[in-house]
């Protein structure tokens, strides 16, 4: 029985049912003191009253809650309240892709929007997290249209239940663990139907590598993950339509794609896992390169030179026109006026009683001046050179992100999140790490004015004479409460020995 608008869940006030999911339920619900609307999971009663179930509900928001990505939906809350586990998410409010997918046909828009999911996938694998389940579905927006991946820490297969995601990796048709690779296969799979608007071909199956499967403790348990239907309807779309067992659509609008394209989509549907992109960061990187190279491709449209008329010559002088067939194109040549010039004067005779030697003195001044002018020609050019030189290496080199990255407090993924630089967006580059794979960039003066972004996540136009900045130092929390503790120790102990 769903929960009536105005009631509450702990703090949390019901504001409207979203959706019923395979083992949750799904509420709009307001929190009072921000002022924010989340999307509220709550357990039924029948799984509420299990205690395997409440636990297992709660093991696993804890551990998710700890992720923390620009492209993953967010766990803000989670704990039970009179006996009903709960979990708050953030409140995607742009609607989930399966309602937008004629949208992101368009190469560019498609490779982005795979890029940006691909970076949530690295970073949940590198906190071993897998998902298994990504399409359409999974996906979901924001308030400003950045895409948000849900559905993590519930990986499908037959032996764990539940409704089979939109594209099936081989191994999962055969019932085998899914690893890091399933994702790199579903994330290929959903490039395909962005591209071609159908879902790929099933591959045939394949003979599994001995041990294949993911590494020990990889993963959370299963029987957790956001729902199906924060915004859209859990028993409609792609995820109930498409199992193992439906046949897919033809794979022959393939060979209509360019041809970067196809090798990442080859490489990514790959049958074998051992054939597809080892891990999401690889294929994040193909996506970046197809990019940057459309991006260095897109024509820049420029304003043709505006041309001044040619003068006309005086009426009253009388002008000479040349006209010239062009000997290659056929075409005359533009007529030219050119204005007539009086014959010079006869010089008077040279008198007699001029010195000889003064014109050689008039020959040798003028030769002098016009050395002059020519040095002083050439030291205006050199310093014009010198300035445009000095002007170049002063100017400060700017990164643009080619997605969505976090922005951190160090060159490493043990610093804190400070914000986000949105794809697109730019900064000023002040320097590099010391391993060059992060840039400091100027970000939010009320942080000290910098922060660190991936170098593989960003373009930086100039980096010729960027300085080389060590890591602001990480102060580990023991210590500092360790350091706390000895000032009050000695805080109490002096005024006793006084005494």
């Amino acid at each position: 029985m769903a929960r009536p608008p105005g009631s509450s869940i702990g703090r949390y006030q019901i504001q409207d049912f979203i959706a019923r999911g395979e083992t949750t339920v799904v509420y709009q619900a307001l929190e009072p003191e921000s002022g924010a609307m989340v999307a509220l999971k709550i357990l039924p009663p029948s799984s509420a009253r299990d205690p395997e179930q409440a636990n297992r509900f709660l093991r696993q928001a804890d551990a998710l809650a700890r992720l923390d990505h620009a492209n993953l939906l967010s766990i803000l809350d989670y704990g039970r309240e009179e006996q009903v586990p709960f979990v708050a998410v953030s409140l995607a409010e742009g609607g989930a892709l399966e309602a937008r997918m004629a949208s992101y046909r368009e190469e560019a828009a498609a490779l982005s929007l795979v890029a940006s999911l691909a970076s949530a996938i690295d970073y949940a694998h590198q906190n071993d997290v897998i998902h298994a389940r990504i399409g359409p579905a999974h996906v979901l927006f924001d308030a400003q249209d950045a895409p948000l991946l849900t559905g993590l820490g519930r990986p499908y297969s037959a032996a764990t239940g539940g409704r089979p995601p939109a594209f099936l990796a081989p191994e999962q048709v055969q019932d085998l663990s899914p690893d890091r690779r399933t994702d790199t296969y579903q994330l290929g799979a959903l490039l395909f139907e962005l591209l071609l608007g159908h879902p790929p071909e099933p591959e045939p199956e394949f003979k599994p590598e001995p041990g294949f499967g993911p590494e020990p403790g990889f993963g959370p348990e299963p029987g957790f993950g956001p729902e199906p239907g924060l915004g859209t309807d859990p028993d409609l779309g792609p995820e109930a339509e498409l199992g193992p067992d439906i046949e897919r659509g033809p794979d022959s609008g393939r060979a209509g794609l360019p041809d970067d394209i196809q090798a990442i989509l080859v490489k990514a549907l790959a049958s074998a896992p051992e054939e597809r992109f080892q891990s999401a960061g690889d294929l994040l990187h193909v996506l970046n390169d197809s990019l940057e190279r459309r991006s260095a491709a897109a024509p820049r449209t420029e304003s043709p030179p505006v041309v001044p008329p040619p003068a006309e010559a005086p009426p009253e002088e009388p002008a000479a026109e040349a006209t010239a067939a062009d000997e290659t194109q056929g075409q005359p040549r533009t007529k030219v006026s050119v204005a007539a010039v009086p014959a010079p004067a006869e010089s008077a005779p040279q008198h007699a009683e001029h010195p000889p030697g003064r014109d050689k003195n008039k020959i040798w001044l003028t030769a002098a001046v016009i050395g002059l002018a020519m040095l002083l020609t050439l030291c205006c050019l050199l310093a014009v050179f010198a300035l445009f030189e000095i002007n170049d290496r002063l100017r400060e080199p700017v990164a643009t992100a080619q997605v969505d990255t976090n922005v951190r407090s160090g060159p490493a993924l043990e610093y804190e999140i400070i914000g986000l630089l949105r794809e697109g967006e730019q900064a000023t580059v002040y320097g590099v790490s010391l391993d060059g794979r992060w840039w400091q960039i100027a970000f939010d003066a009320g942080r000290g004015g910098v922060g660190w972004v991936p170098a593989a996540f960003v373009t930086v136009d100039e980096t010729g004479n960027i300085d080389v900045i060590p890591p602001p130092t990480l102060t580990p929390f023991p210590a500092v409460f360790a350091s706390a503790t000895m000032i009050g120790i000695l805080a109490m102990v002096i005024p006793f020995r006084s005494h």
